[in-house]
């Protein structure tokens, strides 16, 4: 468990104190508004039951603001228009990440974090750098070699490199650098928030799910106050961390591969222990055994979930010594 305190409120703030507050939101890009009624791909093992008619589609966008005003986007979901390959006419849509920034009257983002590659976390990422409305100051990722990504996962690949390489022309016409994420380094948003890379990709990796297994991992502290962000990482790259940190205890844990296949295992929650899980998750994917099966875990060890489908956008603040919950912002 992490080292600050969860409170059912906003504690209050006295005059003389000068201490800021984090914020972090977890946007609801599974809302079913979003989809479309469609009938399910047979054999397709992301929609196994023809009873589903409606679905939230599966995405993630995670944005922090410090306490100073920087900011970092964490992923943002699917492209604009984005039409799944083979899966019928199933269009997504207006990507929403950028109209919620805009209602944020963010102008900046000083990190745009990939966690991986697939379209449903890096999709969105190449148009909000092409936006007049946004300025992005640094691209953090950890590209996956073109030809390890096609031998390993040859349906998706294509799509996803497409859209990589998109992002990769986006921010070379806006002069954005790209840092390449390092294992054991260290991001500090400002003078209290600091975000350490606690995982990267390992190319050669013989993970089953590839790509969801070479993802950017960060743990965020603000003073007292910790978050561990997994991206979709799975049991693979879960065992991994383990076995090169010791210390993974932490206040917040974001659920990785939006709470369901092949993630978030027994050991993994004993290690980070945390208060709080939350997870950018379509409702069918909780009724899904999938994740059935982490509500049950997550149950077990007493920790709180909030799911987007459920509770809308979620936003967590912290002072560095207290955190709360808002959800539906």
């Amino acid at each position: 468990m992490g080292n600050a305190r969860f409170v059912s409120e906003r504690p209050g703030i006295s005059e003389t104190d000068s201490d800021g507050q984090l914020r972090m939101i977890m946007l609801n890009i599974n809302n079913e508004k979003h989809a479309r009624s469609y009938p399910p791909s047979a054999g397709n093992v992301w929609w196994p039951e023809a009873s589903y008619e409606s679905r939230g589609f599966v995405g993630e966008s995670i944005l922090i603001i410090a306490p100073s005003g920087k900011t970092m986007l964490i992923d943002a979901s699917w492209p604009s228009g984005y039409s799944l390959p083979d899966w019928g006419e199933i269009n997504y849509g207006t990507n929403p990440v950028l109209p919620f920034l805009n209602r944020q009257k963010l102008n900046t983002i000083d990190w745009a974090v990939v966690s991986h590659q697939h379209y449903d976390h890096i999709g969105g990422i190449p148009e909000i750098v092409r936006s007049k409305d946004v300025e992005v100051k640094a691209l953090l990722w950890s590209r996956l070699p073109d030809e390890l990504f096609k031998k390993r996962e040859p349906t998706l690949a294509s799509e996803c490199i497409e859209i990589t390489n998109d992002l990769a022309d986006a921010c070379k016409d806006h002069a954005i650098p790209i840092v390449e994420a390092k294992k054991g380094e260290t991001i500090d948003l400002d003078d209290s928030v600091s975000l350490e890379v606690i995982s990267t990709s390992v190319p050669d990796s013989e993970s089953k799910s590839y790509v969801n297994n070479n993802c950017v991992v960060l743990r965020l502290t603000y003073k007292d106050f910790s978050v561990v962000l997994t991206g979709d990482a799975g049991f693979d790259q879960e065992n991994r961390i383990m076995a090169d940190w010791k210390d993974l205890a932490s206040d917040i844990l974001k659920l990785g591969h939006h709470g369901g296949a092949g993630s978030t295992s027994e050991a993994w929650l004993q290690a980070v222990d945390p208060t709080i899980g939350v997870s950018s998750m379509p409702r069918w994917l909780s009724e899904d055994e999938r994740g059935l099966r982490v509500q049950r875990q997550v149950d077990q060890a007493g920790i709180k979930f909030y799911r987007t489908w459920e509770h809308g956008n979620i936003e967590i603040q912290s002072n560095g010594h207290e955190f709360w919950v808002t959800t539906g912002v």
